[in-house]
């Protein structure tokens, strides 16, 4: 496995904590954004920044108005470092601003808009709080957050950079050019095999796995809701 892979990984934990730590704490998952009904989701703050203490991002949390938009001039702030939200083999590496990890809102280009009751709900939604009781699918079949390498957005924005459903227009949902796609393989390739491509994944136990771009898109569908209803079973080669 290569090292930007297990730092990948080791992100995608400590997020995984941190959301779990949120939940213990304010008995719920953070909302999509920063409620906040001066502005539309695309202009509020992410939900990445209610748990940057819990990432142990304090001095920076302390410094964000979160009565203001992300790109407020009061919030100059978000436009530190924060190497915990950026995948080290991300194309856009090195610009600080930019996030890696968006929470999985479920099905459609609108999901992050359903009801909590909705079958086609995943556990973000712009205004949505959801509780880990309420992810009766499964809390280790179920989609939390999952990497990109497409089209990324500041970690601090709220909207499609930080939540994000799944589009069923028929493009790929992964590899290196899905939706959901990242730039990592299984394994290291070599001159006689090369190993499939597959994005890393934080589900609701808290558990990091990968998902490799072969999965039936299906099965994938079914994980990113949280009371869908289906019976999923995570392939032997996740």
């Amino acid at each position: 496995m290569s090292a930007n892979r297990v730092s990948c990984l080791n992100n995608m934990k400590q997020l995984g904590y941190a959301l779990h730590n949120y939940h213990d704490t304010f008995h719920s998952f953070p909302p999509g954004t920063i409620p906040n009904e001066d502005l539309q989701p695309g202009d509020r703050l992410s939900w990445l920044v209610p748990i940057l203490p819990f990432i142990e991002q304090d001095n920076l949390y302390a410094q964000i108005n979160r009565g203001k938009g992300w790109n407020s001039p009061e919030n100059q702030a978000t436009k530190r470092q924060v190497k915990t939200l950026l995948c080290p083999e991300s194309e856009v590496y090195g610009n600080f601003q930019i996030g890696s990890y968006v929470g999985m809102a479920g099905l459609g280009k609108d999901a992050p808009l359903l009801a909590s009751t909705d079958a086609k709900a995943g556990v973000f939604g712009y205004d949505r709080k959801t509780k880990q009781s309420q992810v009766t699918d499964g809390v280790s079949t179920t989609l939390m957050v999952i990497e990109t390498n497409f089209e990324n957005g500041p970690w601090s924005a709220g909207g499609f950079p930080t939540v994000r459903g799944i589009d069923t227009d028929g493009s790929d949902y992964l590899g290196f050019t899905g939706q959901f796609g990242s730039l990592h393989r299984t394994e290291e390739s070599t001159l006689f095999k090369v190993y499939p491509e597959c994005s890393n994944c934080t589900f609701v136990d808290g558990s990091v796995r990968y998902l490799v771009k072969t999965i039936d898109p299906l099965t994938f569908e079914a994980l990113a809701t949280i009371a869908g209803g289906e019976k999923v079973e995570l392939p032997i080669d996740y």
